[in-house]
């Protein structure tokens, strides 16, 4: 035990983080933005940034299992390719021919007079 350990303070860290594990955890959190944005009722298109997002998030992958990084930060590489791979499948899965897209533009029967009312409102309160 340390100096600081038997003193009742807590221990310092010994390094700073290394730059790969900053950047897996930055691809595990632009992968989990990007799965959780698939998760929705109408997954979005395929597109150049969900394919980038697949080989950074693989490249990253490949760096960690390579050199030696912590157990942790291997382990949000391949999270994050994971998500990634999940990402690219709904988007190839939302882009096959003759699959209907969802519509949700319908406007319920009762939104025509609430934009109505809240104008009314609004140029009332503008005018105060």
């Amino acid at each position: 035990m340390d100096a600081a350990g038997s003193l009742g303070q807590p221990p310092t860290m010994s390094r700073a983080p290394m730059a790969i594990e900053l950047l897996t955890l930055g691809g595990f959190v632009l992968s989990a933005g990007f799965f959780t944005s698939a998760l929705g009722d109408d997954p979005p298109p395929l597109d150049r940034k969900r394919w980038g997002c697949l080989v950074f998030s693989g490249m990253l992958l490949c760096v960690a299992l390579l050199s030696r990084v912590p157990g942790w930060a291997t382990l949000l590489g391949g999270l994050a390719f994971l998500s990634s791979v999940a990402v690219v499948g709904l988007g190839v899965h939302a882009a096959r021919p003759g699959r209907k897209r969802h519509e949700t533009t319908i406007e319920p029967a009762w939104w025509p007079r609430f934009e109505q009312d809240f104008a009314e409102i609004a140029h009332r309160v503008a005018r105060t």
